[in-house]
């Protein structure tokens, strides 16, 4: 279970600068 919270955080933090980068280029 708690590997499945880390994936999930890691996944987050790493759509967070996706979106972030994908708001700036629009």
């Amino acid at each position: 279970m708690d590997n499945r919270i880390v994936q999930y955080k890691m996944i987050l933090q790493t759509r967070k600068p996706q979106c972030k980068i994908h708001l700036s280029n629009e």
